[in-house]
Formats: C-alpha cells, sequence, structure tokens
C-alpha cells in the first residue's frame, strides 16, 4: 500500500464582515476514505468543484487535512514537517492542469525542471545535465530547454512540467487534469507518454479528470465524487460495465454513443440526467448528498447519509436505493 487516506476532510472557510470573521466553510472533501496500491493508476471523476482536486493535492500534503489522516508508505504523515515533509515531496509529484499558468513565466526551462534537483542539494550543472537526459525522454530536444514556457507549444509545456514532476524519481505523481487544456492529437501523444513513462519509472498516479474515456483506457481503479463524497468506488472494468450509484450512471450515460467508444458492447446503461445544479458546497443537503437530483430517490435518502458498502470484491457503492434492493 502506497496511500492511505482515512476519514480525510477539507474545509476552506468563508470570511466576511469588517472584522473578517469566519461565516461558514466550503465543505470541498468530506470524510474520505482512499486506498492506492503500487503501481495503481487511481482516477478520480466527478464533475467541476466535486473535490477531486482537492483530495489529490491532499493525497500528497500540498493541503494540509481539516481532519482525518494520510499514510504513505506505511507512516503518517499527516502532520509531517521539516526533514519528513521534504523527504515525502521528493516520493511524490504533480503535474497541474495548465502548463502555461505552472510554469515561472519569468524562467527558462531548463531552470525551471532542474529547480527539484538543485533544492535538494545537487550541483546547478549536474542539474542541468540530468534534465536534459529526462527531457529527451519525453521528445523535448535540448534548445527547447532554454526557451521561455511562451515560447513553447501546449504539448511541448506540458511535457516540460512532466520532466519537473519526474526529475527526483517520485514514487506517486497526482496527475491533475493533464491533458484538458491541450488539443485532441496532442492529448494522446501526452497519454501514451505517462503509460510509458509509468512502466519505465515503477510509478504510480493519481489520475484527476472529467473525461471517461481517458479513465476507461489508462486507469485500473476509479473513484467517483460528488460534493465532497466518494459516492462509488472499485475497479474500472466493474464500475463502467456495471455502475451502481445513480450519478456514476448519469456520467457514463452523458457520454455520446457510448457502446462504441467502450468496444464490444460490454456498457449496457440507462440514461439518466441529473435535475437541477449541484447544491452549494457550503450547505450540502441532508441525507444523501445526491438525492436533490437523483431520478430515483426514496425517503431515506432525504434523512440519511448512505455509506459505502460492498458490491462485490473492491467494489463498494453508497446507496440507499441499491441497498434497499438487495437487502
Amino acid at each position: 500500500m502506497i496511500l492511505r487516506l482515512k476519514n480525510i476532510g477539507k474545509y476552506f472557510p468563508i470570511r466576511g464582515g469588517l472584522l473578517s470573521r469566519v461565516v461558514g466553510y466550503v465543505k470541498a472533501v468530506d470524510g474520505v476514505d482512499l486506498e492506492v496500491e503500487e503501481g495503481d493508476t487511481y482516477a478520480i471523476v466527478g464533475e467541476s468543484g466535486s473535490g477531486k482536486t482537492t483530495l489529490g493535492k491532499l493525497s500528497i500534503k500540498l493541503l494540509d487535512p481539516t481532519f482525518g489522516s494520510i499514510e504513505f508508505m506505511g507512516r503518517d504523515v499527516t502532520f509531517a514537517k521539516g526533514k519528513e515533509l521534504k523527504d515525502l515531496r521528493r516520493s511524490t509529484g504533480i503535474v497541474f492542469q495548465d502548463p502555461y499558468r505552472s510554469l515561472h513565466p519569468r524562467k527558462k526551462i531548463i531552470d525551471i525542471v532542474s529547480e527539484p534537483l538543485i533544492i535538494n542539494g545537487q550541483d546547478p550543472e549536474e542539474a542541468h545535465k540530468i534534465a536534459i537526459e529526462f527531457a529527451s525522454m519525453v521528445g523535448l530536444t535540448k534548445d527547447l530547454l532554454y526557451k521561455y514556457p511562451h515560447q513553447l507549444s501546449g504539448g511541448q509545456r506540458q511535457r516540460a512540467a512532466i520532466v519537473r514532476a519526474l526529475i527526483y524519481r517520485p514514487r506517486l505523481i497526482v496527475l491533475d487534469e493533464p491533458t484538458s487544456a491541450l488539443d485532441v492529437s496532442t492529448q494522446a501523444q501526452i497519454l501514451n507518454l505517462l503509460e510509458d513513462l509509468k512502466k519505465e519509472f515503477k510509478l504510480t498516479y493519481i489520475l484527476i479528470t472529467h473525461n471517461l474515456q481517458i479513465v476507461y483506457h489508462l486507469a485500473n481503479k476509479v473513484a467517483v465524487m460528488y460534493l465532497g463524497k466518494i459516492v462509488e468506488k472499485g475497479p474500472v472494468e466493474k464500475i463502467f460495465e456495471s455502475p451502481r450509484h445513480p450519478y456514476t450512471i448519469s456520467l457514463l450515460s452523458s457520454i455520446p454513443a457510448i457502446d462504441y467508444v467502450f468496444s464490444g458492447g460490454k456498457i449496457n446503461i440507462p440514461r439518466i440526467t441529473p435535475t437541477g445544479e449541484p447544491p452549494s458546497p457550503t450547505k450540502p443537503p441532508k441525507g444523501c448528498r445526491f438525492h436533490t437530483r437523483c431520478p430515483f430517490v426514496i425517503d431515506i435518502c432525504r434523512r440519511e447519509e448512505p455509506t459505502l458498502q460492498p458490491v462485490e470484491k473492491d467494489h463498494y457503492v453508497a446507496c440507499h436505493l441499491w441497498q434497499k434492493i438487495n437487502a
């Protein structure tokens, strides 16, 4: 087990008034359990605002949790500081959604990607040599390394971001929408590159995305998030071919020509269109958080929050209707 999150939560305070007092909280992640095995590509999916990016940042302690615990390689790193936190930083990395915003605009690419090595005590000249070596692995030529981010294409910038995350050989990398800012042809190149790097460096990925086609072809496990909660999780094949939560079904049914996209006609699910907009994460509804939009809502959904229950081995769902049907 490389990563274990136990009842993890992150609340962001909302301040108002003349004294900027806390008047409420955005409950971005609210009591999530997640276990990532070494070698996994674990996808986190959901609508915008579901909390998936916050969960990814919590996983590598770019954010401190409001409650819960984080275990990395068997060690509790929830309150890691100093050397312990520095060691964690060397073992984890992140590729952000927008490579242009995540790269320093006034630094050359070679200085950006070699910076993690220099911070950890590497000689700058040696760090530059390593940067050139890693850049060649991802298809960046030496001359591109001596340019500024605005002089590169979107795909080249994302390759530079991948080099920066990879250069100190981490064990776990968070991929936060790594292809959403790229055109379709470049997306395919980056995804193929990520697969090749995973095998070569024996990496573990947490993949944050809204693109379910990428999840189906790249990930082996998936967790579906809605309003700060995981509502279904398990192996990709089981979740995609036999989804149990109405929200998961609605996400899958939103894909045009789904049987064609997922080959072989294995995906055979009803079409569900949720009504209305997601509730505010500052005041999530009581009971099941999806009940205000669910076409199958029953009375208990409005009163009690469902817990994740096993459907079969490694497949879990938090849904009162499913539990009632299978009682």
